[in-house]
């Protein structure tokens, strides 16, 4: 089913960007030239991959690839899009009203993978969770949903409520949530995550207690 979530402009025009240098570099040069430097650079490195490649190369311990051994993990991550509009008091001043193309990305850790199928979990489950995340707040005045009536809808504050929403929409999957970041452009972002130290307490203490803190992207 196509998704009603959008692609944000930026990345629209990247893409459109990308295509053009692609179609001025694929015209500037001659088929014929360019499909014999093809062969012989393959030839090359074919040649130098086969020297190189010693022989224990593909002895790997398939049991360390179902089961991830202690400190290892798997982290599935995902990323979806929508746009919303917020407002923010900022030094006793509201902002004006503006829109933000938001992108959503949400990872999550596991340690062991199906047998039969060498996944731990397929992604359209995941990704059903993130869209049904996205939905409820694609198109939406921030300020006006439940939580941002007690405060303020910052990017902060959107990644930890998200965090939330998207932990309880996991309950029974064999993943663990670890992050969940909001991109609010291109070059900003805020991630609300376990912090490693405190991971490490937990697993001293063996505790089931949840603790989490604020990270900005640099």
């Amino acid at each position: 089913m196509k998704s009603n979530l959008p692609s944000p402009l930026w990345h629209k025009r990247a893409t459109s960007q990308t295509g053009q240098l692609h179609s001025a570099q694929h015209t500037s040069s001659s088929p014929k030239s360019s499909k014999s430097s093809h062969q012989k650079v393959t030839k090359r490195t074919s040649a130098l991959q086969e020297e190189a490649i010693p022989q224990s190369f593909w002895d790997v311990d398939l049991e360390q690839v179902l089961k991830a051994p202690q400190g290892y993990a798997y982290e599935i991550s995902l990323d979806v899009f929508f746009n919303a509009r917020h407002a923010v008091v900022s030094d006793g001043t509201r902002g004006v009203i503006h829109a933000h193309s938001y992108r959503l990305a949400v990872t999550f850790r596991a340690q062991i993978l199906s047998r039969e199928e060498a996944f731990a979990i397929g992604y359209q489950a995941l990704r059903e969770k993130i869209r049904l995340v996205a939905s409820a707040y694609n198109n939406k005045f921030l300020n006006e949903l439940p939580p941002f009536r007690r405060i303020q809808p910052t990017t902060e504050a959107l990644s930890a409520v998200i965090y939330q929403q998207v932990h309880h929409l996991i309950e029974g999957l064999p993943v663990e949530l670890v992050r969940v970041t909001v991109h609010e452009s291109p070059t900003e972002a805020v991630a609300f995550q376990k912090t490693k130290h405190l991971d490490a307490e937990m697993d001293v203490r063996t505790s089931h207690t949840e603790m989490v803190t604020f990270q900005r992207d640099s």
